[in-house]
């Protein structure tokens, strides 16, 4: 039996203009306050992604709660397929 493919027919960017709000169970950021050294976190579980447009930068600011400091990170977002093997 030959071994499934995987064919990718566009290099562009998949429009996403149409989501406004993208979750991401599991993905959580997480960042050290230069301040105090606290920990301050983003779930995007819970918290989403507004608007996400692939392969380009977003600002994330993070919150310390313990010394009410603010900090900015930025990321990107990108989006990937595999084969898996079937059960």
């Amino acid at each position: 039996m030959d071994k499934p493919k995987l064919k990718v027919k566009s290099q562009g960017v998949p429009d996403l203009s149409s989501v406004k709000r993208c979750y991401l169970p599991g993905a959580i950021l997480e960042s050290d306050c230069s301040h105090c050294g606290k920990s301050a976190i983003v779930d995007f579980g819970d918290d989403y992604i507004m608007y996400p447009q692939q392969n380009s930068t977003h600002t994330l600011t993070f919150y310390c709660e313990a010394c009410e400091d603010e900090w900015e990170l930025s990321y990107a977002v990108t989006f990937s397929a595999k084969l898996v093997p079937s059960a």
